[in-house]
């Protein structure tokens, strides 16, 4: 059996995503620290929260996802690949 590239290709993209928006909250906690202004730092920390609970849902989507329906039979003997 292989894996049709083109049909997971979505997936490879929906993980480079989620890895630089993790990464891109990461590197905000220290800004949203040293904010003052007690109204920017409510705004910022609830657009944290945004992002943290839709890239929660964009993995939960990936695991969720059947990856049977995307892998094509094949008649040689080479083995799945993700």
């Amino acid at each position: 059996m292989i894996v049709n590239p083109q049909g997971t290709k979505f997936l490879y993209d929906a993980l480079d995503i989620i890895c630089n928006s993790r990464r891109v909250v990461a590197w905000s906690y220290p800004l949203g620290f040293f904010l003052v202004n007690k109204q920017k730092k409510n705004f910022f920390e609830h657009l944290q929260n945004d992002l943290e609970h839709t890239l929660e849902v964009l993995e939960g989507l990936i695991i969720k996802t059947q990856l049977q329906k995307f892998i094509e039979k094949s008649n040689t003997t080479e083995e799945c690949f993700l």
